[in-house]
């Protein structure tokens, strides 16, 4: 099934793809961040967090092993809330490689619920010790070229199987945001940064997306990282839209907002929505259900198989994607989405009213 989604892709972009890279709406660059593989080292040595494992991995421990007992790695022992998702989130704190920087979080929003930002601050500060004291970048910088090779794996999916490519010719956007796709091998679970200059002010207008390699293969010591997969296109079409969506939630905030009677007058919905407004749960529908659309067009799935999926959580996807076939998909009435989203909106509100 896959091998026919390339074939497709493919034959059905040829034209496009002879000057894609120069001319995607989509600003977009991968890449291997030096702070992520700083923090999941320490958290490797601590023994305290999951990690994933892999030939890397293995060539991580071999190299850092004398410093296992550092201060920066007691503190990542001791550190009350450590994870898959935290503080990696905050590993953008740390800038301006190899003379590294730090930017002292102010805050840590919801996770100040369980740990301090000064706790983590001072955390951070011993992990800038550790970068000098373990020579971090001498190992950054010989392992570029295997860096090099994930980032070329993961490029097959956005570049030769047309990813990137299909997601622009649906939106025919250019976002006003930045994309980073960050590749990472030990990190136990993907996520996405919106604005990842709430984090650090230098990375304002940059939308980061961690891609996990514990997401896309199943793991072992004997397994060297790669980050080419079909599930890929969920990981990208999904949270790469947001970014496309962000400027239009942004220009129609009053006109979202005039329909959340869709929202209030649905049980389903607010359960499924659980602490998330109208507005959060409208982007995740909306832009699942263009990354449905796309897989089932490019053939990684089924629709049964993935209408089953979006079946739950994605309350509102079956019915925009039905909503985009009817007036977006092959039509020549709006030039973008942004000229069809005000359509969107109003075709959900005549269907929740039953017209």
């Amino acid at each position: 099934m896959y091998t026919r989604f390339l074939g497709r892709t493919i034959w059905a972009l040829l034209v496009f793809f002879l000057s894609f890279r120069a001319q995607a709406q989509l600003q977009v660059r991968t890449e291997i961040y030096p702070a992520v593989e700083l923090l999941n080292v320490i958290h490797l040595l601590s023994d305290s967090v999951e990690t994933v494992p892999s030939t890397y991995a293995i060539d991580v421990r071999r190299q850092f092993q004398a410093f296992k007992d550092h201060p920066a790695v007691q503190k990542a022992r001791e550190m009350v809330l450590i994870n898959c998702d935290f503080p990696l989130r905050h590993s953008w704190c740390f800038y301006n490689f190899p003379d590294v920087q730090l930017h002292l979080p102010d805050t840590l929003w919801a996770y100040n619920k369980y740990v301090t930002t000064v706790a983590v601050r001072d955390y951070f500060k011993a992990c800038m010790d550790f970068y000098r004291d373990s020579r971090f970048w001498e190992f950054f910088t010989a392992y570029r070229p295997k860096y090099d090779q994930w980032i070329q794996s993961f490029n097959r999916n956005l570049y030769e199987d047309g990813m990137l490519a299909a997601m622009d010719s649906l939106y025919r956007l250019k976002p006003s945001s930045k994309v980073v796709f960050t590749l990472g091998a030990m990190n136990c679970n993907s996520f996405a940064l919106p604005e990842t200059g709430d984090i650090n002010p230098a990375f304002k207008g940059i939308s980061t997306i961690f891609i996990a390699f514990g997401n896309l293969h199943r793991s072992k010591d004997t397994i060297a990282p790669a980050f080419y997969s079909p599930f890929n296109s969920q990981l990208i079409w999904h949270e790469a839209g947001h970014v496309y969506l962000a400027d239009l939630f942004r220009k129609y905030e009053k006109e979202v907002m005039a329909i959340q009677d869709i929202f209030n007058n649905s049980e389903d919905m607010k359960r499924e929505a659980g602490a998330v407004g109208w507005a959060h749960y409208l982007d995740e529908n909306i832009t699942q259900a263009v990354t449905s659309y796309l897989r089932i067009r490019a053939g990684v799935v089924t629709k049964d198989v993935e209408y089953k999926r979006m079946k739950d959580y994605y309350i509102l996807s079956e019915a925009i994607i039905d909503i985009m076939e009817d007036q977006y998909i092959n039509k020549p009435a709006y030039a973008d989405f942004d000229a069809f989203f005000p359509v969107l909106l109003r075709s959900l509100t005549e269907r929740a009213r039953g017209r």
